[in-house]
């Protein structure tokens, strides 16, 4: 429901939570780049980082983007649910 919103907002190369982006589609990515003579590729796991945004900013962010308040509150549910899997 909210992919659509922020999708366009990502950048090409970020292979993490994204419809249609496997972790092989990001490995071939590398190999392209370092057949080009790139000299640094950046690796980031940023999973632990969502214990540490604060969830009254995100939803401030969120709100400048979606005024149904019904999915306002899916939202604030599922954060306060956490993370699980």
């Amino acid at each position: 429901m909210l992919e659509p919103i922020w999708e366009a907002d990502f950048h090409p190369c970020n292979y993490g939570f994204r419809p249609g982006r496997r972790a092989h589609d990001a490995v071939a990515e590398v190999r392209y780049f370092t057949s080009k003579s790139y000299e640094w590729i950046v690796e980031g796991d940023i999973t632990a980082c969502f214990d540490e945004i604060s969830h009254p900013a995100l939803m401030a962010r969120v709100r400048l983007r979606i005024a149904d308040r019904r999915v306002l509150a899916l939202v604030k549910a599922f954060l306060k649910a956490g993370m699980t899997g």
